[in-house]
């Protein structure tokens, strides 16, 4: 086991996640081929919630040790992830979009009201 996958795997024991995936990175740069650091680096990225990341750095470590049991059951779980940000995050544009359209709902009103007064006013 190499020296500096070991200091990535202190770090992420260590909580120390966004370490982990810098020394993983340098790692993957020398050996894109390495399943077992494409794996820690995608359970890293799992850690700090960035599930898109580490979706796509376990399925690559499932593509090269495609018969590894520990890299598919991980697949399975950070895909029903990936499900749960991707509803997530659909929930959270929609509820933004809906707020723009009653935002401008409101000011529209607001604008119409405050016509209403002056006109009001001034027929008065």
């Amino acid at each position: 086991m190499n020296n500096d996958y070991r200091k990535g795997l202190i770090a992420f024991k260590e909580g120390r996640f966004q370490d982990a995936i810098n020394i993983f990175t340098v790692l993957i740069e020398i050996n894109r081929n390495d399943a077992t650091v494409w794996h820690a680096l995608g359970a890293s990225y799992a850690k700090i919630n960035k599930i898109p990341e580490a979706y796509n750095c376990i399925l690559f470590s499932t593509r090269i040790e495609p018969d590894n049991k520990k890299f598919q059951k991980s697949l399975s779980i950070i895909t029903k992830k990936l499900e749960n940000f991707t509803k997530t995050t659909e929930y959270k544009e929609n509820y933004i979009e809906k707020q723009k359209k009653e935002k401008v709902k409101a000011y529209e009103s607001l604008g119409k009201g405050i016509v209403y007064i002056i006109l009001f006013l001034f027929v008065i």
